[in-house]
């Protein structure tokens, strides 16, 4: 038994540094069409019929490659297409959007869904959210979004609200899907967990939740900006934030959730994995 886990502990090691080595020289590629383009975009650029954020604040995403303006829309459309394909999600289910950035999730659902939808997006960032209200609430109300100044060594440590405290603004068991993008990879444990705990609160029976984070089985229940574990430089404070699947897990588990699927480094950044998972009725 020692040697099978030895072995898959071999294996795993394997594919996560191919798989390292892959995704840092496509990021490279890309970096490099990135920055080829005009830094500056007008305020009110569209693309493909979208309104784009300017680059400046695209920037401060998750990769260099949200830059072009063709990135940025077709991976928008992808993870819409997740709330239907994956997520259950129909005309007129509840979706709140936890860490909604610059809107990229609103830029591909209304390419699928149009106007028809229940969403609401909580960003911590006051300039991503008034961006997101002048450009995209103004012009499709049925997409609404609320600001709560959440503490942040990373994104906003000037904040005013403790992470560990917060309440999302909306009522128990109101909400069909929760989508959560690139918040958990950058959260310390007591936010992690008071989200987690948010989410149960506020989902209905058998709604789902879909997040990234960065999880592996053997590692200490959480690191800080890991060393040699992703293809980019940890310059800022938690910049990767690295849990152990076993302590995710026992969240979950507290919290009434079952995994439903577990995409291990399945994201389209280096090392995120995605995780859905769904609330039983009897939770």
């Amino acid at each position: 038994m020692a040697t099978m886990q030895q072995n898959d502990t071999a294996a795993r090691l394997s594919l996560r540094r191919g798989a390292g080595a892959l995704m840092a020289r496509a990021s490279r590629k890309l970096a490099a069409m990135a920055n080829a383009v005009e830094w500056e975009s007008p305020a009110e650029a569209v693309h493909w019929g979208q309104r784009m954020p300017p680059r400046r604040l695209r920037d401060h995403l998750c990769g260099t490659v949200f830059l072009l303006d063709d990135f940025y829309v077709q991976s928008a459309v992808v993870e819409a297409t997740r709330l239907s394909a994956q997520l259950g999600h129909l005309p007129g289910t509840a979706v709140l959007d936890v860490g909604s950035g610059l809107g990229r999730l609103v830029t591909g659902m209304l390419i699928e869904f149009g106007d028809d939808v229940d969403y609401l997006g909580i960003e911590p960032n006051r300039e991503f959210y008034e961006w997101c209200v002048s450009h995209l609430e103004s012009e499709h109300p049925s997409y609404r979004f609320r600001h709560i100044d959440i503490a942040s060594e990373l994104y906003n440590p000037q904040g005013a609200v403790d992470g560990a405290e917060v309440v999302l603004p909306v009522p128990d068991a109101s909400i069909d899907v929760v989508y959560c993008w690139g918040v958990f990879t950058n959260a310390i444990p007591a936010h992690v967990a008071r989200y987690i705990s948010e989410f149960a609160r506020v989902i209905r029976p058998g709604g789902k939740v879909f997040f990234t984070a960065y999880v592996e089985d053997d590692c200490p229940e959480v690191t800080f900006n890991p060393e040699d574990y992703v293809p980019f430089d940890l310059i800022v404070p938690l910049h990767v934030v690295r849990y152990s699947t076993e302590w995710l897990d026992d969240q979950l588990r507290t919290h009434g959730f079952q995994v439903l699927d577990h995409r291990y480094h399945g994201g389209m950044f280096p090392m995120q994995s995605e995780y859905t998972v769904s609330r039983t009725a009897s939770s």
